[in-house]
């Protein structure tokens, strides 16, 4: 199989401030008794390393039992829901 060449559409400007520079940024700020403008502190801080934001989706994970008493776990990230469960004919572990 030939390497393939991987182009990034949106190319990272080189930024001085590193990825492990802003972890421990957020993590001095989370420690040390955040007020209400944390959130805004940690965008700013995001926002130094020269990375984009993305959205995010709410998880939330729900338990249950089938009608015979098995263990149902329901997973919905907004339109994805997974449901996890153990097959009635397996080992059991």
């Amino acid at each position: 199989m030939p390497n393939a060449t991987v182009t990034p559409l949106r190319p990272r400007a080189p930024s001085g401030y590193t990825d492990a520079a802003a972890l421990n940024d957020i993590h001095t700020l989370l420690t040390s008794d955040p007020d209400d403008g944390a959130l805004a502190d940690i965008a700013e801080i995001l926002a130094r390393t020269g990375r984009p934001m993305s959205r995010a989706r709410d998880i939330e994970v729900t338990t249950t039992e089938t009608a015979l008493g098995w263990p149902v776990a329901c997973v919905d990230a907004g339109d994805t829901s997974v449901f996890v469960r153990q097959s009635p004919a397996g080992p059991g572990w």
